[in-house]
């Protein structure tokens, strides 16, 4: 879950092995973890992680756009544009508050300046590989119909979206008529992150995988885990106690991902592997276990990407759209890596990404065509190292002396047993 190793991206001899000659790329859809952030739980305390991280510059240089008539909305001479910085007030233990001086001060949840230059990394090894390396996206792009872009409605993410097409389409990239355009949903429509706060029968499912995370795992964490670090918490840790598994585990890893110095006892690694295990089976064993969790969970989304690439077979010229990026977070990763069976059980780090990629396989003749179609795979690379899903390893279902490739049939296939039929008449209870 902390600051991704740094990924060195492909030589030429990784090229030919991974993009083989017989295949053509057609499209790509990438969902990233956001870059590194903030905790998003503010309770317990430990010597050296301070209790207002310094590490948002960006907010010094906030704009907002100032409509200055009644004129029409759309024309810019009604607008001008106003330049501010962030001042974060804060609580003194008189229970008043006081302006921090301090310009640099974090949101809880706040993408920080080493988020912001993790995925603008990410955007970097995008291009460099699809633009540089395959010349499979246009040097210079020009027109938003080139490029799909959804976030979710969190801060961090849609900025982080921000810094992965700035990576991939720097300034001088892009024509001086582009803008960019990035699609969000109201939060009763998301699906980009498991959205168990509008599925009812999803959050029950996942209170009872919770439930039985707490019963294997609360012995362990109460006893060795506990006692490494019993002298700077009130309780034992636990699923779901006063000290929460997640909450201390995210607590570590945001302070290691921004270099922050944390107590000796906190970079233990069995107390770091036992909190992260005991996280990953709250969080994610029921799409492991449960085919409801997968379609209520992540059974949509997977849905609307399998129909992007259906959408588009049926385009074949130079001028398609040929990339879409996500904005998600760890629990999209997650949820899809269990569900697809290919998760390696470590928590997703930040700046993660899977990458789905669409691959023509065209007939072999002129003559051949006109009786044999062409034949489509999908493969999926986690962080650059391609995946295998289980169930594209049978006969039939991958290019031959390659199971990472896997049919487009075949996970089609795969992906509809996951898609609910009607979510709003599942997700009731």
């Amino acid at each position: 879950m902390t600051t991704l190793p740094i990924q060195k991206g492909y030589d030429a001899s990784d090229i030919s092995k991974l993009y083989p000659s017989e295949l053509s790329l057609h499209y790509v859809q990438v969902i990233f973890r956001h870059g590194e952030r903030t905790p998003i739980f503010s309770k317990l305390k430990f010597p050296g992680i301070p209790s207002n991280w310094n590490l948002c510059n960006s907010a010094n240089f906030f704009r907002s756009a100032i409509k200055m008539s009644s004129g029409t909305s759309d024309d810019h001479q009604n607008w001008d544009y106003l330049n501010y910085k962030r001042k974060l007030e804060v609580m003194n233990e008189d229970s008043k508050f006081r302006r921090l001086e301090d310009d640099s001060v974090c949101m809880e949840g706040e993408l920080t300046d080493i988020g912001r230059e993790s995925t603008l990394n990410l955007g970097k090894r995008l291009r460099k590989l699809y633009v540089d390396q395959l010349s499979f996206l246009p040097r210079v792009i020009s027109k938003s119909s080139q490029i799909y872009i959804r976030t979710s409605d969190i801060p961090r993410a849609l900025e982080s979206a921000q810094h992965v097409f700035s990576g991939l389409y720097p300034s001088k990239f892009r024509e001086s008529s582009f803008e960019a355009e990035f699609g969000l949903r109201e939060l009763h429509d998301e699906n980009i992150f498991p959205n168990d706060d509008q599925c009812k029968r999803l959050r029950m499912l996942l209170e009872e995988f919770r439930s039985l995370a707490s019963k294997t795992w609360d012995p362990i964490l109460a006893s060795r885990t506990s006692k490494k670090v019993l002298k700077y918490i009130p309780d034992k840790i636990s699923i779901k106690g006063r000290v929460q598994v997640f909450e201390l585990f995210d607590l570590i890893c945001t302070a290691i991902g921004n270099g922050i110095k944390i107590p000796d006892e906190l970079y233990d690694e069995e107390l770091r592997k036992d909190l992260e295990l005991a996280s990953i089976s709250e969080w994610f064993d029921g799409y492991r276990d449960n085919l409801e969790v997968r379609k209520l969970g992540i059974g949509p989304f997977l849905g609307e990407l399998k129909d992007i690439f259906v959408e588009s077979k049926k385009h074949m010229n130079n001028e398609r759209r040929k990339i879409s990026l996500y904005g998600a977070h760890d629990t999209t990763l997650g949820s899809i890596l269990q569900s697809l069976e290919c998760f390696d059980r470590r928590w997703p780090s930040y700046a993660s990404h899977i990458a789905f990629e669409l691959f023509r396989k065209p007939s072999t003749s002129y003559f051949r065509s006109f009786f044999q179609k062409d034949e489509w795979y999908i493969r999926l690379r986690y962080n650059d190292t391609p995946l295998v899903i289980p169930e594209c390893k049978k006969k039939g279902n991958h290019l031959n002396g390659n199971e990472s490739f896997c049919t487009f049939e075949a996970f089609q296939d795969i992906v509809l047993k996951m898609v609910p039929k009607n979510l709003n008449k599942e997700c009731s209870i």
